[in-house]
């Protein structure tokens, strides 16, 4: 869980200001019609955290950059997961989303990146900072496949055979 949140608080504050400098009159339909989406879900919990994924992968396309964004897409599992939590299914935690989603989305409009630069940071410090009773958890970004704790203690080096 360390690794997805160490990632996104990087990663996104940037997207969100790529955003608001790159996108496009389509980018912003479909942002704010993520947020609609967003406050009717209402007391649906997995419905506002599929929406939730689904708009942080939109700031991410609307940036241009499609590295960055397949990069934050490539652990929108871990996300969804770590959002699917007690802690986040609250009416103040939704509140709170659907405002800094809503401020997030008026800095992308008026192509504002300081601004939708740091209210993304703002957003993504903000749900790191809940005292999550899964935050010891680590969640497998590789589907079913079990993630690598760290680097092995050395690496084999290839021998170089010269022609005899």
């Amino acid at each position: 869980m360390r690794i997805i949140q160490e990632t996104r608080e990087l990663l996104e504050p940037y997207l969100a200001r790529q955003a608001a400098e790159r996108r496009t009159e389509e980018h912003l339909r479909a942002l704010k019609s993520l947020h609609e989406a967003l406050i009717a879900s209402g007391e649906n919990f997995r419905e506002f955290a599929n929406i939730n994924v689904k708009w942080h992968n939109a700031v991410a396309a609307a940036s241009g950059n499609e590295l960055l964004a397949t990069v934050l897409y490539s652990i929108s599992q871990g996300v969804h997961a770590a959002t699917m939590v007690e802690e986040y299914d609250t009416p103040d935690t939704h509140n709170q989303v659907i405002r800094i989603h809503a401020r997030v989305n008026a800095a992308i409009e008026a192509r504002d990146g300081d601004l939708a630069e740091s209210s993304m940071r703002k957003h993504i410090h903000a749900a790191n900072a809940l005292p999550l009773r899964s935050s010891g958890m680590e969640i497998s970004l590789a589907g079913d496949r079990p993630a690598r704790a760290r680097a092995p203690a050395s690496v084999p080096v290839p021998v170089r055979r010269g022609k005899k």
